[in-house]
């Protein structure tokens, strides 16, 4: 159990370790791309921003040129036009603009040079009397050549129908700042746009074409990300808000970052796609031998793991016997003790106590109680080292479920007769009366379970329950209920361990090993059942077991036997090999009581002397101990079944041993033995399989 718990706890800790490696895995990639997006779109922003700057210090040179001209203007009080067009034409050669002059009210251009100049649309005045301090821009064109305007407020002295100044400069002049523009492994699409997001300017059709087309109706027919709506973009541009955005347009995902001028409510747009923002190719090969480190460490953390387990595992092999001996010896020798006490007060009692036939049967009777408590503990204690060391078969043969509860009951009639309780068994729910299984394991799961609620029930019923289960699962329920004292919720959780008892609720007033629920838990799950308990302190337990037995296919009842008449042994010849004075003395006054003759020797050297002896008188059957001097019983059976007795074959010959492991039996039987007797004898049991032996080989 313990080894098991180890195994699990390495297990969970390569898991945990090989979770934390792919958390870190995970973390990375996502920690570097997550990043990489960031520094990709910054850069971006960055970029849309110089061109920005690009454009708007282009701008800013004109209109601080439309600003001092004005100002030399109003300082300089010059009212003289011909002085005024001198000013001008010194600004014109000064700078790369087309032409300069006055606004008239009803939006004609005079020229500088005292003409006036024909624009395809009249100049609008409008904006520049909302915006009297500042320079505006706008288009308009001579003869279809587009023109950028310069317009500031003139509110000076000179003509009074002239109510704004005026230059400009040719389209072609934005329209190459914006040309050529590229970024990443792809172009980037430039523009500029009104504040109601009208494409003024567009640098290239690298994209896609945007002449006549409007910001924001594109972009609600596209499909934005991050929850980003068409209308926030137009409320940005309202309010001359720089922002970034993504969206996919014609299946390809694009980033879009759009700046103001400081113009006229102009913004810039910039447009690129968004591969070309996240150019992960670094990224990638960091991340590439950030993963082969860290697998690296996971194989090196798993051959670590499997060379410690192998060490741990073969340290446990070795220890694993060891272990169980220890907790074996710290509890079970208290509960070995106790009926070993008995047996010495009571023999004490008998030696020097009174003589009173009554009083010396009752010694007697309570001698006979120790002796069944210390093998019913040995018995635990065997069954368990069976089922630890693995070494349980299991059977499946035609077994009477009715009988054998039947039988099984009546093993405690004298038990809850001494108590005076009641045991009720149930058959009802059973459909058939055979099945196929292991008719002793599930004998034994039954023993158990009525020992347990017996021992524990001081009045009212104990109660065995046989019955199908539901057709959908098949199978049979086993149902063991008492109205004992029952057992805390936290017991009940570890009632199916080995070595435990419930000190508060039975106050130890009861012995045993602690191992009767550990056997039937480790029995059910080699039967492929389940097991389970309520209980409640005060209210009885009710232990259920559900084991996968099937109907056999032959449910015809047997008919019943002749009476077994009283074993007698008489005129049968039987060899005792026993070293302990004390069992040969039991066993041969057992056999002389039945009408056998008997004769004993105490090794196993004496025996085969004695069955090689031509003078001595031949014995029908030996039973022959297995632990003894000089020569121990296997060897012993070995030289006799290898000798060349004409019946060295033939003579029964049964093992008398203490020892109950599936390892033992098979030495006894390679050996040549017939059968295994386990000590203590079942006089019952010794009388039949003597009698058994001895008429087959006579007939």
């Amino acid at each position: 159990m313990k080894q098991t718990n180890k195994h699990r706890r390495r297990t969970i800790l390569l898991l945990l370790y090989v979770l934390v490696a792919a958390i870190s895995i995970v973390y990375v990639i996502s920690y570097f791309m997550d990043n990489s997006s960031a520094r990709g779109l910054l850069a971006f922003e960055r970029f849309s921003e110089q061109i920005s700057h690009r454009v708007s210090d282009r701008l800013s040179k004109y209109t601080e040129q439309m600003i001092l001209l004005k100002s030399e203007l109003v300082d300089r009080q010059i009212t003289d036009l011909e002085e005024i067009q001198r000013t001008f034409q010194r600004y014109m050669d000064n700078s790369a603009l087309e032409g300069i002059g006055f606004v008239l009210k009803d939006g004609t251009a005079w020229s500088y040079s005292g003409g006036v100049e024909v624009f395809d649309e009249p100049i609008d005045v409008l904006d520049v009397h909302n915006y009297p301090y500042a320079v505006t821009l706008a288009t308009n064109a001579m003869e279809g050549e587009g023109k950028l305007l310069f317009r500031i407020l003139w509110d000076g002295q000179g003509d009074s129908n002239a109510v704004a100044l005026y230059s400009y400069l040719p389209l072609s002049v934005i329209s190459d700042l914006l040309k050529d523009t590229t970024y990443g492994n792809a172009g980037a699409f430039v523009s500029i746009v009104d504040h109601n997001g009208d494409h003024l300017w567009n640098s290239s059709s690298t994209l896609e074409n945007k002449e006549g087309h409007n910001l924001i109706r594109d972009l609600k027919a596209y499909e934005l990300n991050n929850g980003t709506t068409a209308q926030e973009v137009a409320t940005r541009l309202e309010l001359q808000l720089s922002g970034l955005v993504t969206y996919t347009a014609y299946g390809e995902e694009r980033v879009l970052f759009y700046e103001p001028l400081g113009y006229n409510y102009w913004t810039l747009l910039t447009i690129t796609p968004r591969a070309s923002v996240l150019n992960t190719g670094n990224e990638i090969k960091i991340i590439l031998v950030l993963l082969a480190g860290i697998a690296s460490i996971v194989v090196v953390a798993a051959w670590f793991f499997h060379k410690n387990r192998q060490t741990e595992l073969a340290l446990a092999i070795a220890q694993r016997e060891s272990v169980f001996k220890g907790k074996f010896l710290s509890n079970v020798s208290h509960e070995i003790r106790t009926p070993l006490g008995g047996i010495s007060g009571t023999l004490h009692l008998l030696k020097n106590g009174d003589q009173d036939p009554a009083r010396q049967a009752e010694y007697l009777l309570q001698m006979e109680d120790s002796v069944k408590q210390l093998t019913n503990i040995v018995n635990d204690v065997l069954d368990m080292a069976k089922i630890e060391s693995g070494r349980v078969e299991i059977r499946s043969e035609r077994i009477d479920l009715q009988e054998l509860g039947q039988k099984t009951a009546h093993i405690f009639d004298a038990a809850v007769q001494e108590k005076g309780i009641e045991l009720r068994v149930e058959f009802s729910g059973l459909k058939n009366r055979f099945y196929m299984g292991d008719g002793k394991k599930i004998q034994q799961i039954m023993t158990n379970l009525l020992s347990n609620a017996v021992k524990f029930t001081e009045q009212g019923t104990v109660a065995l329950e046989l019955a199908d289960r539901p057709e959908q699962r098949g199978g049979v329920r086993i149902v063991v209920s008492d109205t004992g004292r029952g057992m805390d919720a936290e017991f009940q959780k570890i009632v199916f361990q080995p070595f435990t008892q419930e000190d508060t609720t039975y106050g130890r007033t009861q012995t045993g090993t602690g191992l009767g629920m550990a056997i039937i838990s480790e029995l059910v799950q080699l039967l492929e059942g389940t097991v389970s308990v309520q209980s409640a302190p005060g209210q009885g337990t009710v232990f259920t077991v559900e084991l996968p037995l099937q109907a056999a296919a032959d449910q015809s009842v047997p008919e019943a036997g002749p009476e077994q008449k009283k074993v007698s042994l008489s005129g049968i010849r039987i060899l005792i090999a026993e070293d302990n004075e004390l069992n040969a003395m039991i066993a041969q006054e057992l056999l002389t009581q039945a009408g056998a003759e008997v004769l004993t020797v105490e090794n196993g050297r004496l025996a085969v002397e004695f069955f090689l002896d031509p003078a001595a008188k031949p014995v029908d059957l030996i039973l022959m101990d297995i632990r003894m001097p000089v020569m121990d019983g296997l060897e012993a059976t070995r030289r006799i079944r290898a000798s060349g007795h004409p019946r060295a074959r033939s003579i029964p010959i049964l093992a008398l041993t203490a020892n109950g492991l599936e390892e033992d039996n098979r030495e006894i039987l390679e050996a040549g033995m017939n059968e295994r007797l386990s000590k203590p004898l079942s006089v019952g049991l010794l009388y039949e399989r003597i009698q058994a032996y001895v008429k087959g080989n006579e007939g």
